[in-house]
This record gives structure tokens, C-alpha cells and sequence, in this order.
């Protein structure tokens, strides 16, 4: 979540930090954009995604390579975990999305929709018998304010 406006540009920041080390990452992305990173749990509106039936055709055990392609309208994923998907229905959806299916391994799975979010909920009980229940609670999220407020 952004308190501030994001700097312009794309930008990669890399460090090599002992492993659970968030103040070191913290500490450096002050430095290097001037931006302070708490965490902060906020009561917002969510989706919990869940599962309806592990037997739905287009929810597969991955039998293939690494691949993937989202647009606006379609996802394919090939070898992935579910965390694809799930980051994917968040940026589309333009809402949280906390994964309840407790799906493990890797899987494939393509779709199309109409570009509308119930002809996306449409699609996820009915090819990858998931569903998306809407929800309003406590919420863990990465803020990120401007260095020193």
C-alpha cells in the first residue's frame, strides 16, 4: 500500500541479506529511494479464494515445462503454484486475495473471460472449481511512506 506517489521509472533493487533480515531491506530501500516499509494491518475488503472441487477439469497436476502468459482476459501457467493465480486475481481484480485452498504442488491452467469480474468468478468455479468469497477483515500489508513521516 502507497502513502506516497511510487517513483518514476522501473526500478530492480537487489540485496543479499541474511535470510528473514526485513530491517536490513528496509534500511536499504530508505537509502537508496527514501521510502520507509512498515507493516501495518489494516481492515479492508477482500477475496478469499477457495476450493469448491478438487475434481474441476481445468485445475491439473502440472505434466509439463515452466511457462505462462497473462493478459486482461486469459492466464496460462504451466508448472506453477496456485500463488500465480493468485497474484494474478489480485492485480486484475484490484483487490486483496487471501488463498484458502491450500493447494500444494504445481499445476496447469488456462482460461479465457469476459473481462468482467463475475465472468471471472465465473470461470474459476466452473473450469478450476475455485470460488472467490467476498470478505471484509484484518489484513497484514507492506505500507510504504514517504522516509521519516
Amino acid at each position: 500500500m502507497w502513502n506516497t506517489p511510487a517513483p518514476a521509472g522501473i526500478y530492480d533493487f537487489i540485496a543479499n541479506l541474511p535470510a528473514g533480515n526485513l530491517e536490513a531491506g528496509q534500511k536499504g530501500i530508505q537509502k537508496k529511494f527514501g521510502l520507509a516499509i512498515h507493516r501495518e494491518t489494516i481492515q479492508t475488503n477482500a477475496l478469499i479464494l477457495r476450493v469448491l472441487s478438487r475434481d474441476a477439469a481445468g485445475l491439473k497436476r502440472s505434466a509439463g515445462n515452466f511457462s505462462g502468459n497473462e493478459q486482461m482476459n486469459s492466464f496460462s501457467a504451466h508448472n506453477q503454484n496456485i500463488w500465480t493465480l493468485v497474484d494474478y486475481l489480485d492485480r486484475v481484480l484490484g483487490l486483496v486475495i487471501l488463498d484458502q485452498t491450500q493447494l500444494t504442488g504445481n499445476f496447469d491452467i488456462d482460461f479465457t473471460w469476459d473481462k468482467t469480474p463475475d465472468g471471472l468468478k465465473q470461470v474459476l468455479r466452473d473450469q478450476l472449481g475455485l470460488d472467490l468469497v467476498p470478505t471484509n477483515m484484518p489484513v497484514e500489508m507492506v505500507v510504504i511512506d514517504p522516509a521519516g513521516k
